[in-house]
């Protein structure tokens, strides 16, 4: 027995292996990767260190929530919400650190980690 698939019907079948394929290959869309960071920041047993002061992990998400709002359509990527916003003030450019289990570490370092544990839980 012949399996005859015509012009059209594979046409349809090609482009949903394509859109299927696309979701598999990436679940997770920019927008979601970005709020999925600033959760991780907000949920972490860690403090948020900006300007020489600690804040809270709460008090960091709201923050980091300001600052996305204010970039409006600028930011596009979580790479581009790690480089541009959560790595330093913008007023004293100073970078700012998370202070977890007695360790300080860059919140640029800090977050790469994270998005790549988004990235790789697909």
């Amino acid at each position: 027995m012949k399996f005859k698939i015509s012009g059209i019907r594979f046409f349809v079948l090609f482009i949903a292996f394509c859109f299927f394929t696309q979701l598999v290959a990436n679940p997770v869309d920019e927008k979601t990767k970005i709020k999925l960071l600033i959760d991780k920041v907000e949920t972490c047993n860690c403090k948020f260190i900006r300007n020489g002061s600690e804040h809270s992990p709460k008090d960091a998400k709201s923050h980091l929530e300001l600052k996305l709002s204010k970039a409006g359509s600028r930011i596009k990527t979580a790479e581009q919400f790690i480089q541009y916003l959560a790595t330093k003030s913008s007023f004293t450019g100073r970078p700012y650190y998370i202070l977890e289990n007695g360790k300080k570490i860059p919140s640029a370092t800090w977050l790469k980690e994270k998005l790549k544990e988004i990235e790789n839980k697909k």
